[in-house]
């Protein structure tokens, strides 16, 4: 899994949830060390995004500030991440609809497991 997701990173180095993926997937093994500059990417880039979607892109909008508070706590700001997660629930109307609402309330472990799809 890893090795596929470094090629798609390489394919596609401006999309944010690859960056994601391949940080997420070091975490998993242990290695924080190589995880963290994907993780950081990912935030540059959601970043970049976010600023310049249009208010009525809700889709994106929810797509790319999730990942982006994920990248944030499994870069180690869990307190950031979590009020972004936050957020982006009561940004999409405090539903279990939510992108986010599986995501809450949740330790970096459960993040992890829930975003890589394991529990």
């Amino acid at each position: 899994a890893l090795e596929t997701s470094l090629r798609k990173a390489k394919l596609k180095p401006e999309e944010p949830r690859y960056q994601l993926g391949v940080g997420s997937l070091y975490l998993k093994v242990g290695d924080k060390v190589n995880a963290r500059p994907f993780l950081a990417k990912a935030i540059r880039l959601c970043d970049k995004i976010l600023d310049t979607l249009n208010s009525h892109d809700k889709d994106n909008y929810s797509r790319y500030s999730l990942y982006k508070a994920l990248a944030t706590v499994f870069n180690g700001n869990e307190t950031i991440g979590n009020k972004l997660l936050f957020e982006l629930y009561k940004y999409e109307g405090e539903s279990q609809g939510s992108a986010a609402y599986q995501y809450l309330n949740k330790s970096k472990a459960e993040l992890l497991k829930i975003w890589l799809g394991e529990k």
